[in-house]
């Protein structure tokens, strides 16, 4: 059963805060619970995203109150008070616009060519069935 649908940024359902349990559920943390003095079921939602300073990703876990979820691990040492660093992985047609410049410029700080990123681009936009914003 795939019942996991886009939900685009603009979309009435978009939240910054929206964490992917498993392929059929969503969690959104409202606003008055997004501090951990009120709300540390889960703490996805205090993950940041970076392309390419990743210090941690998303994994499987088996979560005593949620089922099978997804998790954050780390994928090398993080020090006190460093933020955790994953990558979002949205589907680009239907991410913010500032994941979209942020993709940009980490393919630009790659060495990427105008064309190589205009290719990849392109797979993205037939990936997804959705044009990306000039």
């Amino acid at each position: 059963n795939n019942c996991k649908r886009s939900i685009k940024y603009g979309d009435e359902d978009w939240s910054d805060f929206r964490l992917t349990l498993d392929k059929c559920t969503d969690l959104d943390i409202p606003e008055d619970s997004q501090s951990t003095n009120d709300y540390c079921a889960t703490l996805g939602h205090k993950a940041c995203h970076s392309f390419k300073d990743k210090n941690a990703m998303f994994h499987d876990f088996e979560h005593p109150r949620f089922g099978e979820i997804m998790s954050i691990v780390a994928i090398k040492p993080i020090k006190k008070d460093e933020e955790v660093l994953v990558s979002y992985n949205y589907t680009l047609g239907c991410a913010p616009p500032w994941y979209q410049e942020q993709w940009i410029q980490y393919l630009q700080h790659r060495g990427l060519s105008k064309d190589q990123i205009l290719k990849l681009r392109e797979k993205e936009e037939y990936k997804s069935g959705m044009a990306l914003p000039d």
